[in-house]
């Protein structure tokens, strides 16, 4: 790897880190968001409202990453870019500054969400480009590439707990407003960080370019298309449940500001920093295996977790194991979309999988969660969904069959 390469994998990593910061710092005040745009007497149905909400941001994702991959696989990756931080970076802003429901009724409920449908549609068409993007600059290395997109992904979300930390001494309603104004700029500082980006050689010398890359993907690649879906399902399942959803679930079992600041930021580090390594050894082993194997492992590992959350008892040691193995799996799975795709549809059917898979298994996984929880009042209900999405996953990796070498393209 020359220094273009790590020039190219920081800058789109970096970009994909701040807007990420935007998206999930909603996740880290979930309570009090809920609390401002869904007022009820329950302090549980208003989170639930603010997860509904999440949610929909999350299912927005698919319709972002059909636009901008039309984009992105018939003009090039890096314009797709510039729109999709500028969308982040407005939205972001306008959900700091908007009015409460208190102040503005159900007006402020519907645009707040209208932003989140729009903060979900720039995410859409982010996440997968990057990957894409940094995938054909540096083909002979996709998984450490992509495990160096996802830690500083993750560096997003340690980003939104360690300013979630910062502001928990002042008023948590004025708190999330502080925290979005600042996710909108470092979004527009990742703007101009963009503008350096070359487009990808690949790209530029792929004669082949269909007019709707959508419709060649969902006719000729059907198979790669779903087992794609459920493969990206069990990253989708690692962010919402150990990374998203525990900031609220540990706030339900009453553990204090301090301990969830600490147990989160610490063990989102460490799943960081796997990202990394597990991408790494993947260039070296493939992708396949690690994946299957992780994900294995954190069945047992993911209800053991939960258990010592519930109990209270040697939950660090459990969430650790959790980090490291969700780093293999993370770092990977990026890395195994872009080889079931050929140059002509590739960042459609990264963009198709990634956003389908994570609105099914991780946008609607708080809420259900959350609502399984109540009706059951089983604790572990969350560590079940958990188990489900893993299994599921498993079995379309299993036969699933990478068809195109990235490093092939060289010749």
């Amino acid at each position: 790897m020359n220094k273009k390469h790590w020039q190219t994998i920081l800058l789109s990593s970096l970009g994909g880190a701040l807007e990420f910061y935007d998206f999930v710092i909603f996740a880290t005040f979930a309570v009090v968001i809920g609390q401002t745009f869904f007022p009820s007497t329950s302090t549980l149905l208003s989170t639930l409202g603010a997860f509904v909400a999440f949610a929909i941001g999350y299912l927005a994702r698919p319709f972002g990453g059909i636009i901008f991959s039309h984009f992105g696989d018939k003009y090039g990756r890096k314009r797709v870019f510039i729109l999709s931080i500028s969308i982040m970076a407005i939205s972001t802003l306008l959900i700091g500054l908007l009015p409460s429901y208190t102040l503005w009724g159900v007006t402020a409920t519907l645009l707040f969400i209208l932003l989140r449908l729009a903060q979900g549609i720039a995410i859409g068409g982010e996440i997968p480009g990057a990957v894409t993007f940094v995938s054909e600059h540096v083909r002979k290395y996709p998984g450490l590439s992509c495990g160096m997109i996802f830690m500083f992904i993750n560096f997003g979300i340690f980003l939104a707990d360690v300013v979630h930390a910062l502001l928990g001494s002042i008023d948590q309603h004025t708190a999330w407003r502080i925290a979005f104004i600042i996710g909108g700029i470092l979004a527009i500082i990742s703007y101009f960080l963009r503008k350096r980006l070359q487009e990808s050689d690949i790209f530029l010398k792929e004669e082949k370019r269909h007019s709707i890359p959508i419709a060649n993907l969902l006719t000729q690649h059907t198979r790669h298309a779903i087992s794609g879906i459920f493969i990206v399902g069990a990253q989708a399942a690692i962010v919402s449940i150990f990374y998203l959803y525990i900031t609220a679930y540990m706030s339900l079992l009453h553990y204090s500001h301090v301990t969830i600041a600490y147990t989160t930021i610490t063990n989102l580090a460490i799943f960081s920093v796997f990202c990394v390594i597990g991408g790494f050894i993947s260039d070296k082993t493939g992708q396949k295996p690690i994946i299957f194997f992780s994900s294995l492992l954190l069945i047992p590992a993911g209800l053991y977790f939960y258990y010592t959350l519930i109990t209270g008892h040697a939950f660090m040691p459990a969430y650790i194991i959790i980090s490291i193995l969700s780093g293999f799996v993370a770092g990977t799975v990026s890395a195994y979309l872009v080889h079931l795709f050929p140059t002509n549809v590739r960042y459609t059917g990264v963009a198709f999988c990634y956003n389908v898979g994570f609105a099914i298994f991780g946008g609607l996984t708080p809420a259900i969660a959350t609502y399984f929880t109540h009706q059951t009042n089983d604790k572990l209900s969350p560590a079940y969904l958990m188990c489900i999405i893993f299994i599921i996953a498993i079995i379309s990796l299993i036969l699933s069959r990478p068809a195109y070498q990235l490093h092939q393209e060289d010749r």
